[in-house]
């Protein structure tokens, strides 16, 4: 028979030397009576037949919450006993005959310390020895639709929502950085800038070693709901495993390196659970430092903005009449300006095309003394002119990269074919391309540099041990290494690099998704919110004006996309507002006086922008937020995707769609009051309709409560 158990969790409270006990009701609906049974001395429960394992939230004690995980009906597997060898780890034998290993780490003394349990499961020998990859039944799931929580990812998506959505498919795949993209949304989800990283509604992250050979899978209709009578619901389910397949070590058949590393921290809600995460828990790496201010300050302009749509004209006397027309435009020459990677001399050589650039050192100068100091290039991660053996001092550089891996032979490695990336995990590597990043800048006088991606599949013969069994470590590497250039890099890629004070880019390939850039637009700021939640506070959103040289976004979507990033850290242009002077008289006055409104909002704002880069490094809060951040309790705030907080008091939300005049806004943090940017006020915890015409960009400021009554005059 189907019914409610009330569980109750016991622990204990620890205070000098006394020694109380305290009880916390936790609901758990649709266990059979059979199938229920608490093990664990009120650690942890384990239900429906060893298919299911509780791990309890102790710090909600007004609304106590359970994190379920699950072993997926396609596997057969369950816990068939738990024994403990310590008070605070306990072994998971399974009906497979592997035992998985739960630790919790949560302080019994301190009852303000977050609470944080640890699983490690080991893989197991492959049935069949001439195949040596590991299948990818051994799952773990997490019910990630239970309670009716809210999800979120900490990764840039192709196809991003906020919360996550539990209808989403996935296929199985590596769940890392370095696979070769096909940037397709139905069959990809997960892009450049990742952190193994989620986060839901009821004070629970969940996160994974580096070590894991990690993959992922997403299905929403896989496991029926236990307490549901009908046929047709269903449990959404995020799917986790660990196995050797490529682009991890496929000769590597160690229990070890195919386990499951999961670490799960428990707060009482997601803003104090977030912090603690990137703060503390050294699953997120901390911040050092700060990026350039100007960076903060003054937009960046892609030089591919002076050629016309469709044409690949650029030249030096091109370059040189963008920068006078972005002066002329009224556009400050503390800008900077982005040299893009297929105007180089040969494909990846960071070294300009003499036939375009016949005298680059004076191209420079001439900049310089334009006012443009700030000029940067993009530094790729795979170079073809050197590959072939191009002398360095007395080493050939035949050694810095990565040799090919052959899949049709996969016992070995063809040393005679070299692939363009640079291994990274060589310090010599990293020495000789910075040497090629120190020439470009002193030759040049570049000063900035723009990191593009690594797509490594099938690649193997890293000399980082490390490296070679975790892959995505390379993009690691590769950002460390050019971040020792200074402070003007802004990398494409991030993976356990938030703690450099380098900006981090948004990018997009051609593909579109259906809606084109109005859809793209529409992904902004939930993938700006992904990234800034796993630590990665110094963003560089979508290029205004798109990613494809054909093809520009109409005047009314170029002026949103314009608004929309005007309170974000940075902005960087595509397409330069003034290429639309084609488009009519009224279209191209409109979208350069707007332009420039936008960017002197952004200016305007650039102060409290790097402050808040500053309480980034002290207290690791990130610099846009969502709503609940500031607003953990008010359960409206969980499922708003299209505003954004910049900072505590600063509440944005901007027109995304086309011929859209007016939007509704959700205010958060009922008793707050707040203020639009004409000084109209709106009482905080509530859904507002407000006008929003081109011109328009809708944002508030909340009002600080004053010290007392009578201090409005002083």
């Amino acid at each position: 028979m189907m019914k409610n158990i009330v569980i109750f969790v016991t622990f204990l409270l620890v205070a000098g030397d006394t020694l109380a006990t305290s009880a916390i009701n936790f609901q758990v609906e649709g266990f059979e009576d059979s199938a229920f049974q608490d093990v664990t001395h009120g650690k942890f429960v384990i239900g429906n037949n060893g298919r299911e394992l509780y791990l309890p939230n102790q710090k909600r004690a007004s609304d106590p919450a359970l994190l379920k995980l699950i072993f997926p009906g396609s596997s057969d597997l369950a816990i068939l006993k738990v024994t403990g060898s310590t008070p605070n780890l306990w072994s998971l034998h399974l009906n497979d005959g592997t035992t998985m290993y739960l630790s919790a780490e949560q302080s019994l003394v301190d009852v303000d310390a977050v609470q944080q349990f640890s699983i490690y499961w080991p893989g197991v020998q492959p049935k069949n020895h001439a195949n040596k990859t590991n299948n990818n039944s051994r799952e773990l799931c997490i019910s990630y639709g239970y309670r009716n929580a809210s999800w979120y990812n900490g990764y840039q998506s192709l196809a991003p929502s906020w919360p996550m959505d539990t209808s989403r498919v996935l296929p199985v795949q590596p769940f890392n950085n370095v696979r070769n993209f096909t940037y397709d949304p139905k069959t990809e989800d997960f892009h450049q800038i990742l952190e193994q990283l989620f986060v839901n509604s009821d004070g629970f992250a969940v996160t994974f070693d580096y070590r894991t050979p990690l993959f992922l899978r997403r299905d929403p209709n896989l496991v029926k709901a236990h307490n549901s009578n009908t046929s047709n619901t269903f449990e959404p389910l995020l799917c986790f495993s660990a196995n050797n397949s490529g682009p991890y070590d496929h000769l590597n058949t160690d229990a070890d390196y195919r386990a499951l590393r999961m670490h799960i921290f428990i707060e009482k809600n997601t803003r104090e659970v977030v912090d603690y995460t990137v703060r503390s828990s050294g699953a997120i790496s901390r911040l050092e430092a700060i990026p350039d201010e100007a960076k903060f300050r003054f937009p960046t302009w892609s030089i591919e903005g002076a050629s016309s749509v469709g044409s690949f004209a650029i030249n030096q006397a091109a370059v040189l009449q963008f920068a006078k027309q972005i002066v002329e435009h009224g556009f400050s020459s503390h800008s900077q300006l982005m040299f893009d990677d297929y105007l180089q001399r040969e494909h990846n050589s960071m070294e300009l095309t003499a036939s375009q650039y016949p005298h680059p050192k004076e191209l420079l100068a001439t900049l310089k003394g334009m006012g443009f100091t700030r000029l940067g290039m993009t530094a790729v991660a795979a170079t073809s002119k050197y590959r072939s053996g191009f002398k360095h001092g007395d080493n050939s550089t035949a050694a810095f990269f990565i040799p090919y891996y052959n899949a049709s032979n996969p016992t070995g490695v063809n040393s005679t074919d070299v692939t363009s990336v640079i291994d990274f995990s060589s310090a010599d590597a990293c020495e000789w391309y910075q040497y090629l990043l120190h020439r470009a800048k002193y030759e040049y006088g570049f000063s900035a540099f723009q990191l593009e991606g690594v797509s490594i599949r099938w690649l193997m013969g890293f000399r980082d041990r490390a490296v070679h069994r975790s892959p995505a470590l390379i993009t690691k590497r590769y950002v460390e290494c050019a971040a020792q250039l200074g402070r003007e890099v802004v990398s494409d890629v991030g993976y356990g690099t938030q703690h450099l004070p380098n900006f981090v880019r948004l990018t997009r390939d051609r593909y579109n998704r259906a809606g084109g850039y109005e859809q793209q637009l529409a992904d902004l700021i939930p993938n700006v919110l992904a990234v800034s939640l796993a630590g990665y506070a110094f963003v560089v959103p979508y290029q205004v004006g798109g990613f494809s040289r054909e093809v520009m976004p109409s005047p009314e979507l170029y002026i949103r996309w314009v608004q929309a990033v005007a309170l974000m850290p940075a902005m960087h242009f595509f397409h330069a507002p003034w290429s639309y002077a084609g488009s009519g008289a009224e279209h191209s006055e409109l979208v350069l006086n707007l332009t420039r409104r936008y960017v002197a909002l952004h200016e305007h704002f650039s102060p409290e922008i790097f402050r808040l880069a500053g309480e980034r490094v002290s207290k690791g809060s990130p610099i846009v937020r969502p709503l609940w951040y500031e607003a953990p309790e008010d359960a409206a705030a969980y499922h708003v995707g299209d505003q954004f907080m910049l900072g505590s008091n600063i509440l944005v939300a901007p027109v995304l769609r086309m011929n859209q005049t007016e939007r509704t806004v959700y205010l958060p943090i009922n008793g707050s009051t707040w203020t639009d940017q004409h000084g109209a006020r709106y009482a905080g915890g509530q859904t507002i309709r407000v006008k929003a015409p081109l011109e328009e960009l809708p944002y508030f400021t909340r009002v600080q409560r004053k010290l007392c009554s009578f201090c409005e005059g002083l």
